[in-house]
């Protein structure tokens, strides 16, 4: 299980690059989204405080890293549209604490070489 989170960890905190396909460009965009607004959820902040503070914290540490302006722009203005929602408050929150937890539960499913693990019950 802890393997599983640091390695979600890992894909959270590295920085997109310009060679990602674009499936995997809409799965990073719309995880920006969710994340801005459980982020407002959350604070209670307004949406532009909430896109100023993740600018600032998360795209700026990239940035320092070494990561492209086009993608901490990208990724900060995908969060700032996320804070825009006005929705009920539990939505965001409840689906930023189930991916994880699913993402542990997919992983219990399966042995370490990624397939499905013996349950012992086939005959």
């Amino acid at each position: 299980m802890i393997d599983t989170l640091r390695a979600l960890w890992r894909g959270i905190a590295t920085p997109s690059s310009p060679s990602e396909d674009a499936y995997s460009f809409t799965v990073i965009a719309l995880a920006h989204v969710l994340l801005g607004a459980g982020l407002a959820a959350l604070s209670g902040a307004p949406a532009w405080q909430v896109a100023v503070g993740y600018a600032v914290l998360k795209e700026g540490v990239d940035l320092w890293r070494g990561a492209s302006w086009r993608d901490a722009l990208l990724d900060a203005l995908f969060v700032a549209l996320g804070a825009l929602y006005s929705g009920p408050l539990w939505w965001p929150v409840t689906a930023l604490v189930a991916a994880p937890v699913g993402a542990v539960w997919i992983a219990a499913a399966r042995g370490r070489d990624g397939r499905p693990a013996d349950r012992g019950d086939e005959g």
